[in-house]
């Protein structure tokens, strides 16, 4: 008990160097010290400062030598036992950091609904009162930007005043200030893979700044929207869904607190008579089931609000295929006039750039919302955007000139950065047009929509001139394409791939040289390729024959036919594996390899009712392709419904010679409108006949290619 009350009396930083000391047998340079408790060497010597009495009870002691340092003296035992307590301490506080000490305590007012001490927050972070003091007053301003008053009177406490929607507004952009992009990849990833949110939330420091949620309240907002599969909320950008996310979860929390929010009379009117009030309803119901709770029409309202002004993900679709929203002739009018005021701006002709109009379709309709309805949107990258590119974020505000004028209203700061994105975007690709490029592909993911996607492809094009495509994918995409791109670069975290660079959506210098030193590998691994003399005709015509083999084996292969058992997604792959191979040990093992696969993420296209099972396997040395229509719509474990599953078994040991083979089927069902059309309509016929098409014209393609080589 003395060693534990002693331990209690060390302050963070004191039990910070214990910590490293006691790893030592030698000193320990002072300077070395201050640096990795990012402090001065005076502050240092201050906080040792007769620490000596307090360590005595633990049989060691801090010894100091000029021109050595600081050494940590004790037998071994003596200093296990410190370290163990230490740790054990430390496990409750990691506070060190003045700032991060700061964020928790805006936290924790943000929670606490009563008065609260000021004793109370320098227990908790384990500092003095003054200190606590001198923070309420550092974030006070923090407050204020949110209307929100910190009540501080002595011997009343501390309170946070304010109405309940600014509470929930400065409690949700907190969370979302403060979630770097690995946490929200790790977030979306457990959403997406059913893994459990509270392992998560349990893995992650007392001093996260995610424990302002409610993990149990979180963990359920997540199994109801995966529970009950909602097209839109399948549909938004990663941003979007996790914003309506955290706003269900704080919005349960405070109504089960009594904590209700009333909404501005007028707009609460307008909102209830919008179209798409019943899809927040029946959400709301959704959530009302699972949490025994009444949601108002103002909670039901915000709700809206969310789902109106979300971000919808690029889903790869064809070039074309839009949604009769996006088809609105005013809406193309109104972004044909921005187009026109940038380049009277900037000089730049970009009316001819069909990826710059429809990336402005697909932003604006959401924008136009949001700005109707006066809701804000965060654009983290606004400050970079517009210190990196301040000559395109200022042309992108005079073209949201036009905006203003139809709406009768300012545009924000956030909103012009976005524009700015795709203009930029625009710009570069003007910029290309006449460069030469060479033979390397390169994917881009992105997390963020097509803007962003686009400007980072446009800046790569210019920065990599060698590069002959680069190609921005969603992250199902990947899946799809990865066989063909020599090296793939993404703003987010892909859990299931090792082989890619983590960037940062604006292409930090860092990234630059991390990208030059990759293709550097995949040059030096094509060079055999590149740098040997031209095949001759009788060589070129032998890989077209070994070419021309793998086709005919994938055709073989290559089979469309109904299966019955769909009633039960586990039983219907089964039977699927069997059909693969009948022998009932490799049946059994495609089954666990496809389980294993994916449970990495499924590839499925909502938007033509396709579900995607591809895996290797060692038991084969041929591949197997096959389309499988169910007699009834399929649901997975994951609820996302099919009418066609398609299925792609390769060898782990399979010629690479092939692999472009097999990506092309994966790739089009995503671009090939005849064959997305035939499996909408379940037409088995049209499905394998189109395939095989597809296969046999690409091959007639690249043997006119490799034969005008030689």
């Amino acid at each position: 008990m003395l060693m534990n009350a002693n331990i209690q009396m060390f302050t963070p930083r004191l039990m910070k160097l214990l910590q490293i000391l006691v790893d030592q047998d030698d000193f320990v340079s002072v300077s070395s010290l201050a640096e990795q408790l990012s402090t001065s060497k005076r502050t240092l010597f201050r906080e040792i400062q007769g620490c000596n009495s307090m360590l005595a009870p633990f049989s060691v002691q801090l010894v100091t030598k000029s021109g050595h340092g600081i050494l940590l003296e004790g037998d071994s035992k003596a200093k296990s036992v410190l370290q163990t307590l230490i740790a054990e301490s430390m496990k409750d506080t990691e506070y060190v950091d003045m700032d991060q000490r700061r964020k928790l305590l805006v936290a924790e007012l943000l929670k606490n609904k009563s008065i609260a001490k000021l004793i109370q927050f320098a227990q908790l972070f384990k500092v003095s009162e003054a200190t606590i003091s001198n923070d309420l007053a550092a974030i006070e301003s923090w407050f204020k930007d949110y209307q929100l008053d910190l009540i501080r009177k002595p011997g009343y406490g501390i309170l946070l005043v304010g109405d309940e929607e600014n509470v929930r507004k400065a409690m949700t952009d907190f969370v979302h200030e403060h979630m770097s992009d690995e946490q929200m990849s790790d977030f979306l990833y457990r959403y997406e893979s059913s893994k459990d949110v509270r392992d998560y939330f349990n893995q992650q420091s007392d001093s996260s700044i995610l424990n302002l949620l409610n993990h149990d309240i979180l963990d359920k907002v997540m199994e109801v929207l995966k529970d009950n599969p909602i097209s839109y909320v399948s549909n938004m950008a990663e941003s979007s869904l996790v914003g309506l996310i955290i706003h269900l979860t704080i919005a349960i929390e405070r109504l089960q607190n009594q904590e209700v929010i009333v909404m501005d009379e007028h707009l609460l009117t307008k909102l209830i008579q919008d179209e798409d009030f019943e899809k927040a309803k029946r959400l709301a119901e959704y959530i009302e089931d699972e949490f025994d709770l009444t949601f108002p029409d103002d909670e039901i309202a915000y709700i809206l609000i969310h789902i109106k002004g979300a971000k919808q993900k690029d889903l790869g679709l064809p070039k074309g295929i839009l949604t009769s929203q996006l088809q609105d002739v005013a809406l193309r009018q109104l972004i044909h006039q921005m187009i026109v005021r940038f380049e009277q701006e900037s000089g730049y002709a970009l009316s001819e750039d069909n990826d710059l109009v429809e990336g402005l379709l697909t932003h604006l309709r959401p924008t136009l919302t949001r700005l109707s309805y006066q809701l804000k949107i965060r654009n983290p990258l606004l400050q970079q955007i517009q210190e990196q590119y301040p000559k395109i974020y200022a042309h992108s505000m005079a073209s949201t000139a036009v905006l203003e004028k139809e709406l009768n209203r300012d545009i924000p700061e956030d909103e012009i950065g976005y524009l700015a994105l795709h203009f930029g975007a625009a710009i570069e690709r003007y910029k290309q047009k006449e460069k030469i490029q060479m033979n390397l592909v390169m994917g881009v993911v992105c997390a963020s929509g097509i803007g962003i996607s686009s400007l980072l492809s446009s800046r790569l094009r210019t920065l990599f001139p060698e590069v002959k495509e680069i190609i921005p994918l969603s992250v199902d995409e990947v899946e799809l394409r990865i066989e063909s791109i020599d090296i793939l670069v993404s703003t987010i975290a892909l859990k299931q791939f090792k082989d890619y660079i983590y960037i940062h959506p604006l292409l930090l210098p860092q990234d630059v040289d991390r990208i030059k030193q990759r293709l550097a590998q995949v040059r030096l691994s094509k060079s055999s390729k590149v740098v040997k003399k031209e095949k001759s005709t009788a060589e070129v015509l032998h890989d077209l024959a070994v070419l021309n083999a793998h086709l005919q084996t994938i055709l073989t292969s290559l089979k469309v036919q109904e299966i019955n058992e769909s009633n039960n997604w586990h039983r219907m792959v089964q039977e699927i594996c069997k059909d693969m191979y009948p022998d009932v040990e490799q049946a059994n093992y495609l089954y666990e390899q496809i389980q294993r696969r994916e449970a990495m993420g499924t590839l499925w296209l909502d938007d033509i009712k396709l579900i995607i099972l591809h895996t290797k396997v060692s038991m084969s040395d041929e591949p197997r392709v096959r389309f499988y229509v169910p007699n009834q719509m399929i649901q997975n474990h994951l609820n996302q419904q099919a009418n066609v599953v398609l299925c792609m078994v390769t060898p782990t040991k399979y010629s690479k010679e092939a692999n472009p083979l097999l990506s092309l089927i994966s790739s089009s069902t995503l671009q090939s409108e005849e064959l997305r059309a035939a499996i909408v309509s379940q037409d088995k016929q049209q499905m394998k006949e189109i395939t095989e098409q597809i296969l046999l014209d690409w091959f007639k393609t690249e043997s006119v290619q490799r034969l005008s080589k030689t």
